[in-house]
């Protein structure tokens, strides 16, 4: 299927390259950005029952029953102590998890299924400001966090993100860290926010040239800043896991049927 998805991952590029940036406005912003991939087992992923992960909140996700419980890793960035996604990581697949909001002004409700970091994701050492939070917050890159964690060298299994917009800085440099072979992350479920086309150009730019491909996206309609069009849910999968995860799949459902 790689001839497949290049030849619509291409045809992507090519089109973004003629599109005017003032045709590139309001609801048409991630027109031209579709899904050019599939996950043969994609899943919405994310409630207390598998299979059934309705709403907002839960995410699609791909591979999941390929994933090594004694070895995988998930960080959930932006919490707001909704813990579903968590929750049902650590029940259905059993890998590490961890959370990171620097907003929260209760207690982490989740700490049964994830450690806890009280961190803001951004460029190191710049100060932050949230609202309702009275204290400046100094961000860390995700590198710096991986380091921090005694993860460097790890895969990221799942990065799941939504941080309000601080995508537009971060990804970037996250996917340029997985090209040169700092980190290494099989799967990205993220919530895009309105903002100038030209630095939504620059993230999906940087995903394609760390060779992640776009399999599912969702537009937000349950946030009331939303409007329906105004924050969009990506799910990216590395070539590399599609790759596995679809062949691993293929070839059990062939040994099944030859098996009946």
């Amino acid at each position: 299927m790689d001839s497949r998805y290049d030849r619509q991952q291409a045809n992507r590029q090519a089109v973004a390259k003629k599109i005017r940036r003032r045709d590139q406005t309001g609801k048409n912003k991630f027109d031209i950005y579709e899904p050019e991939a599939v996950c043969f087992t994609e899943e919405r992923f994310g409630s207390n029952e598998r299979f059934s992960a309705f709403g907002d909140g839960p995410k699609f996700v791909c591979g999941l029953d390929f994933l090594d419980p004694k070895d995988c890793l998930v960080y959930s960035i932006g919490s707001n102590n909704k813990i579903e996604f968590e929750k049902s990581i650590k029940e259905f697949v059993g890998c590490e998890i961890h959370t990171f909001d620097p907003t929260l002004t209760q207690a982490f409700v989740g700490g049964e299924y994830a450690t806890f970091h009280p961190w803001a994701l951004g460029a190191d050492g710049q100060v932050m400001q949230f609202k309702g939070i009275d204290r400046n917050i100094t961000s860390k890159s995700l590198v710096t966090i991986v380091s921090e964690l005694n993860h460097t060298g790890r895969k990221i299994d799942i990065l799941k993100i939504d941080c309000e917009g601080c995508e537009w800085e971060v990804m970037p440099v996250v996917f340029d860290a997985v090209l040169n072979g700092t980190m290494h992350i099989d799967q990205i479920q993220i919530e895009l926010h309105d903002t100038d086309a030209t630095f939504i150009n620059a993230l999906f730019q940087a995903a394609d040239r760390a060779n992640f491909r776009i399999f599912h996206k969702e537009r937000n309609h349950w946030g009331w800043t939303c409007k329906g069009f105004r924050c969009v849910e990506y799910a990216f999968v590395s070539a590399s896991f599609l790759r596995r995860v679809n062949s691993a799949f293929a070839c059990k459902q062939k040994w099944n049927r030859n098996a009946d």
